[in-house]
């Protein structure tokens, strides 16, 4: 009975032994929380969700995917906030969330009740502005490098170094 009570104790131990250590190692290994690049810019990821922030100002929000070493990024919400002092003659608000089309349809409705113009006129100038593949909602793919508290992002040829907060 005491043998049984103690392979009963060694097997509890290596189990939390063992759940302890992949505990580490998934943190060690997860892209997950937040992190700082030098110019005040931050990635804040959590499970595929990924945010970017600006001097702690939400921007962009969308998913992202990881295979082997590479990262695709499809951003699919923009902040108001990312137009700054502009906003305001913008027809959209800050800290509110907007796809392309809530963006647009925004844009059109301040153009048609500010400067009077037609419908058609308003969605001319703004769809010259913001086509459906707009660069703020394009597919981003790159790799990446996650060495400790350390992600070393590379999209469009450049590395930057971000540092887990």
């Amino acid at each position: 009975m005491k043998n049984t009570i103690k392979w009963f104790g060694i097997i509890a131990l290596a189990v939390i032994i063992g759940f302890s250590a992949a505990a580490c190692n998934k943190q060690g290994n997860t892209l997950d929380g937040t992190w700082v690049g030098p110019d005040g810019e931050a990635f804040i990821i959590l499970n595929d969700d990924i945010s970017i922030s600006q001097n702690d100002v939400l921007m962009m929000k969308g998913k992202y995917v990881l295979e082997d070493d590479n990262i695709t990024m499809s951003f699919t919400h923009l902040n108001g906030n990312v137009y700054g002092d502009a906003i305001e003659v913008m027809g959209i608000e800050a800290g509110e969330w907007y796809t392309i089309s809530e963006l647009k349809d925004g844009m059109i409705k301040f153009l048609m009740e500010s400067i009077e113009v037609s419908e058609a006129e308003a969605e001319d100038i703004i769809n010259a502005q913001y086509d459906d593949n707009n660069e703020v909602f394009e597919v981003l793919t790159g790799t990446f490098l996650l060495n400790d508290d350390k992600l070393t992002l590379n999209v469009f040829g450049d590395s930057t170094v971000y540092t887990r907060k």
